[in-house]
């Protein structure tokens, strides 16, 4: 087409086509990923593909009203026609004085992983992960297995003169299974897990051989014998959903409708005094690294909990102006809760009666923070031994005490790319079957 615009054009036709339609501000997010998949079925390659998207993403402010709009098409007549359309969207919106763009910093290009993968690697590494699970494992079937790598190219600008590039290249392996013993079958179990390189066999990668090997156990459930309050041991991947609604209470949303658990609690001791939850947007141990905020502005990384002490809210610019706090130098990614001083079995041993909780299937938290739901993939603790796994166990708590109540932080942990977590602890938890 004979108006494409490729790379930091994209970006700078937009910015400069929002001007001449006199938008006071404008910001403009430029993003061209290309994805390269492949799946493996026995020891052939049955799908392989490269997959390319464009999306724009348009901000504006006129006459303090905001709007936005998402495009993906990078021509001039259709990215014209979308500069037109946020205009008209934000003569519309409401007026807010709080709206903003981020102020002009020193243009920057930042890069993290590879551009492009290594094939050979990627095929071999699935055929050895397929053979090695299944020789250890003979009762689990492989649904699917999945490995892709990502080149993600952004262009951030902005009528006040920011101008940032980004790039990320990084891969990662999906795989879900269940198991059969007879006619007996497993629920289905999964795994996910980025890398920014291909380094060690996929097995070992996050918690992929433990779930196996919990899963070919699981043909079989059992329910908790009586309703108790006990210890709920959660792991890294149940841990990392509790984060989230932890992570909910720091956002924009909750502090401007003054909804938030933690508001006006800034360095203040909230919660349990092991705890350490960091936000690491630089960190090179992740997959990605996140150089740039949503809002425009260069990220840094970020203590979020320290020894339990609240140190930061989550707040973007806009949050910060509407409520009149400091605005966050990230947006709550690349989470890393800090080891603790027990290993993973000692503290199973200390545990006289709960649940190994590896996920929970659940509705988000009341205003309050109580929440309720069925612990799945998980075991019965018993005198200090994972005694058998369980069925239709529901777990009830509150999000703010489970953080307050935490007995032991394993010194084990697990890297999912995206988070580094380790095995929290946490008592005082209701827990009832059928």
């Amino acid at each position: 087409m004979k108006n494409l615009l490729c790379n930091k054009e994209v970006s700078q036709y937009c910015v400069d086509t929002l001007k001449k339609l006199r938008a006071d501000k404008s910001q403009v997010r430029y993003a061209h990923l290309i994805k390269k998949e492949m799946c493996v079925e026995g020891d052939k390659v049955s799908l392989l593909r490269t997959i390319h998207s464009d999306e724009v993403f348009l901000k504006t402010i006129k006459n303090n009203k905001e709007a936005s709009l998402k495009i993906n098409k990078i021509d001039k007549t259709n990215l014209e026609e979308a500069c037109k359309d946020v205009i008209a969207l934000a003569s519309s919106s409401p007026e807010d004085p709080h709206k903003d763009i981020a102020a002009i910093d020193e243009a920057g290009s930042f890069s993290h992983g590879s551009k492009e993968p290594d094939f050979d690697q990627m095929y071999q590494k699935l055929i050895n992960f397929k053979q090695e699970a299944l020789r250890k494992y003979p009762k689990i079937i492989l649904r699917d297995v999945v490995l892709y790598h990502q080149y993600n190219k952004e262009f951030i600008q902005n009528s006040n003169g920011v101008d940032f590039e980004v790039g990320n290249g990084s891969y990662e392996i999906f795989t879900m299974f269940t198991a059969k013993d007879g006619k007996k079958t497993s629920s289905f179990n999964y795994d996910a897990i980025a890398r920014k390189d291909l380094n060690g066999e996929f097995i070992n990668w996050g918690q992929i051989d433990e779930l196996l090997r919990q899963t070919q156990m699981q043909t079989v459930l059992r329910s908790v014998p009586e309703n108790f309050k006990g210890d709920v041991i959660l792991t890294p991947l149940c841990l990392l959903e509790m984060l989230s609604y932890l992570v909910n209470e720091l956002k924009d949303g909750k502090h401007i409708t003054n909804t938030s658990l933690m508001k006006g609690k800034l360095n203040q001791l909230v919660l349990s005094k092991k705890f350490t939850f960091k936000s690491l947007a630089l960190g090179d141990q992740f997959a990605e690294k996140f150089f740039v905020t949503p809002d425009g502005f260069r990220a840094d990384d970020l203590t979020l909990f320290d020894k339990g002490v609240l140190k930061s809210n989550l707040l973007s610019q806009y949050g910060a102006n509407k409520t009149a706090q400091e605005r966050a130098n990230n947006f709550g990614v690349n989470f890393q809760v800090e080891s603790g001083e027990k290993s993973l079995s000692d503290m199973i041993k200390v545990v006289k009666k709960g649940i190994l909780l590896q996920r929970f299937s659940g509705g988000s938290p009341a205003a309050n923070g109580d929440f309720s739901g069925v612990a799945k993939n998980s075991f019965y603790i018993d005198d200090g031994e994972v005694s058998y796994p369980v069925n239709e166990t529901m777990i009830t708590g509150n999000i703010i005490d489970m953080f307050k109540n935490i007995e032991n932080i394993s010194t084990d942990f697990v890297n999912y790319g995206h988070s580094i977590l380790p095995w929290i602890q946490v008592c005082g938890m209701s827990i009832s079957g059928k």
